[in-house]
């Protein structure tokens, strides 16, 4: 039979592993520089702190009530909401180091206890994210500024989303040289109207290949729906700040569930950028390049999925026209040369403007190029995955109008980038692959290369 000491000690070590697990309860936390996504919620009992088991032999009967009705705020808190935020543990850590007194009376039984005191956060600082346990981010001026002119842009002739403000477009420094200027695509409009209809679907994810423009398509629709006048909350992977948008104020927390209420209003809209997002009953949209560590549980939701193209000549061309044709750390652009970076590149704007004149990013095609093995070709022509190498070697295009079997941009058809990646990876075969070559390359020139290519 145990003494009561023991049956103390084992109930307080269960209290303070409960209030650890809430604490690291979060929606991204990183090892070792690797982020990862764990369930957010987890069903733990109720946590029930008992006061009347503390005797308050040295603190005083006002003290003691005090910290009694502290634990009980903590309690109450967390019952709710079934997460800990880190001010909770500490301000919990603190009241238990008041209230762990030399006597303890449980029926009329007096035990000494040595105080146990629950290993401190500091022992783990890297397991613990900051995206929901601490309140104290702060939005850079860069992120404000974009937020509050992007709420009286205006869509110029040529079709150019127009943000006042010379913003950084995202709230990233590294997009000021594009001076508030977003290009709409025609799939940026299709695609919003879609998910505007669709007032029943509770969930949505586009993919697309990296550097195709599916955040700047996120920035579009938050812009659209500032004109519906919706509530919106925007959470970006590159930013640690979440932002929420009403119809009359704008507000910002690095906390997600700051903004609880709204997200489980139906009428909100939830717009995750390359994040894993919660479950909530506001519209959900997740914007990212294919990763199934990010979507799988996502699409688990019967979430309706579309598939961003990439850019075509046509689309090139008009961007150009209209000025937007924009790179970092470069005045302009020369018609000549954005197409020869198309030919080598294929529709990603990410290489064929922003980074034309980066010659560490120019350089990078003919290195994954040349990581590039038969045994794992029939994976990339897959690409179903976050894979560098894949993704500069082939592309996801989609189909642009309703097929009858398939609706508009809901297949999705991997491309070579263009001719030139395709005659890298054919000429970088070994002499002795050329037995497995020949049989990948039927499979490779069976791949199509992008609608509208030069």
């Amino acid at each position: 039979m145990q003494t009561p000491e023991k049956q103390l000690k084992e109930g307080y070590y269960r209290k303070c592993n409960d209030v650890m697990k809430c604490a690291l309860l979060v929606d991204g936390i990183s090892l070792e520089g690797v982020p990862v996504q764990p369930d957010p919620v987890v069903q733990l009992p109720p946590l029930d702190i008992a006061p009347n088991l503390i005797a308050g032999h040295i603190m005083d009967a006002n003290a003691r009530k005090a910290c009694e009705r502290k634990l009980q705020e903590i309690t109450q808190r967390y019952n709710e909401r079934r997460l800990l935020c880190l001010e909770d543990i500490k301000e919990f850590e603190e009241v238990n180091r008041q209230l762990l007194v030399d006597g303890m009376s449980m029926d009329g039984v007096t035990v000494q206890l040595d105080p146990v005191v629950p290993p401190p956060l500091d022992d783990t600082p890297n397991l613990i994210a900051d995206k929901i346990c601490h309140d104290e981010a702060v939005p850079s001026d860069e992120l404000v500024s974009f937020v509050k002119h992007l709420r009286v842009a205006n869509i110029e002739e040529g079709g150019i989303l127009s943000i006042p403000g010379n913003v950084c477009m995202g709230g990233e420094c590294d997009l000021k040289f594009l001076h508030g200027k977003l290009f709409i695509r025609k799939c940026y409009t299709e695609l919003s109207d879609m998910l505007l209809k669709e007032t029943e679907t509770p969930a949505f994810l586009i993919e697309g290949t990296p550097g195709v423009g599916k955040s700047f398509f996120s920035y579009y629709l938050i812009y659209r729906l500032i004109q519906l006048k919706k509530t919106i909350v925007w959470h970006s992977a590159s930013s640690s700040v979440v932002v929420c948008i009403t119809p009359t104020a704008t507000h910002f927390a690095g906390n997600l569930l700051k903004f609880k209420r709204q997200l489980n209003d139906r009428s909100t809209w939830y717009i995750v950028d390359a994040i894993r997002p919660l479950d909530f009953n506001a519209v959900t949209l997740l914007v990212t390049s294919p990763d199934r560590r990010r979507s799988k549980h996502y699409e688990n939701r019967c979430c309706t999925v579309r598939f961003m193209p990439v850019w075509n000549w046509e689309e090139i061309l008009q961007a150009y026209k209209a000025g937007v044709a924009l790179a970092q750390n470069s005045p302009e652009l020369e018609l000549s040369e954005i197409e020869k970076l198309f030919r080598r590149w294929g529709g990603v704007p990410r290489y064929i403007f922003q980074h034309a004149h980066t010659d560490s990013q120019q350089a990078i095609l003919e290195a994954v190029i040349g990581e590039a093995v038969v045994q794992k070709l029939s994976d990339y022509i897959s690409v179903q995955d976050d894979d560098a190498v894949s993704h500069h070697m082939l592309h996801i295009d989609a189909n642009t109008a309703d097929t009858g079997e398939f609706k508009q941009y809901e297949k999705n058809i991997v491309v070579f980038a263009s001719g030139f990646a395709r005659a890298q990876v054919l000429d970088k075969f070994p002499e002795q692959c050329r037995d497995e070559m020949l049989y990948f390359r039927n499979r490779l020139f069976r791949l199509p290369l992008p609608l509208n290519s030069i």
